[in-house]
């Protein structure tokens, strides 16, 4: 997978590829941030009472939850997460902003 992102980014000329609902009405039940780098995926999601980062690193297959490394098994559950994020982004409900490489 991660040889994959990195040549659509290349392709694409982008440094990433940010994905959010914060401006979204439907952002008043909480928010979400997820950020698509060369080298790792990081969601941050906030409701009104909880934040919580993820951020998963594609060369060592590492995720980690609010900075603490958790077991390989968590990211099923962090993908299924983002797998919601780009049905939403199918459907054209949130908001997408490529980030292009610097001159």
């Amino acid at each position: 997978p991660a040889q994959v992102w990195s040549a659509f980014l290349h392709d694409h000329q982008l440094e990433g590829v940010t994905l959010t609902n914060r401006n979204q009405p439907s952002a008043q039940d909480g928010s979400f941030v997820l950020i698509f780098g060369e080298s790792e995926v990081k969601l941050l999601v906030s409701t009104s009472v909880k934040k919580t980062t993820y951020l998963w690193n594609l060369s060592d297959n590492e995720l980690q939850v609010n900075n603490k490394s958790v077991d390989r098994s968590f990211i099923q559950s962090f993908l299924r997460k983002v797998e919601h994020i780009m049905g939403l982004f199918k459907q054209d409900k949130i908001e997408a902003i490529g980030q292009k490489v610097s001159a």
